[in-house]
């Protein structure tokens, strides 16, 4: 079973899922998850962590992935900021939990989001000591499962070692791809 495949069944049964991918074809499979996806669902939020959403955007643009049901929450600093709209919020730094977690809760209540992809927790670990990132995912894992909203958080490999192996612990599911 193909990586998109496996992301999608794991999806259809489970509120929190972690993928874990190998830094080399991390780009190809969130690209592969997203063309599966922006079809699956109606209101998608992309929580941005390593990339600017106008990078993001663009990517999408030159892969024919139909974003118009997406909506960003921008954490990376960028100068080409597509400017605050229905489709794009910005939160002022991957380090600002607090704020991330204030401005996922409102744009899921505006939005009616069902699903939600955080790209990429690793980026979350450069910022943050990795226990504060664990604390700030388990919140997130417990807020979600009092809703009918799916997620996906994205982690590299190599980054699923010491306290963050402990994402297991509150994820619906963990897969590799």
């Amino acid at each position: 079973m193909d990586a998109k495949n496996n992301i999608m069944g794991c999806l259809s049964k489970n509120q929190n899922v972690v993928v874990v991918s190998k830094s080399l074809n991390y780009e190809q499979t969130m690209m592969d998850m997203h063309k599966a996806v922006s079809k699956e669902f109606k209101k998608i939020c992309m929580v941005t962590l390593n990339k600017p959403s106008s990078a993001l955007v663009k990517k999408f643009q030159e892969e024919g992935i139909d974003y118009s049901n997406y909506c960003f929450i921008d954490c990376v600093p960028s100068k080409e900021k597509v400017g605050e709209s229905k489709q794009h919020t910005y939160v002022s730094s991957p380090s600002s939990l607090t704020e991330l977690m204030l401005t996922i809760d409102k744009i899921k209540k505006i939005h009616q989001i069902d699903l939600m992809i955080l790209d990429n927790i690793s980026s979350l670990l450069i910022y943050n000591k990795d226990v504060i990132v664990l604390k700030f995912l388990h919140s997130l894992m417990t807020r979600i499962r009092q809703t009918d909203t799916k997620v996906i958080y994205s982690i590299l490999q190599k980054d699923m070692k010491g306290p963050m192996e402990d994402i297991s612990l509150f994820a619906d599911a963990v897969i590799k791809a």
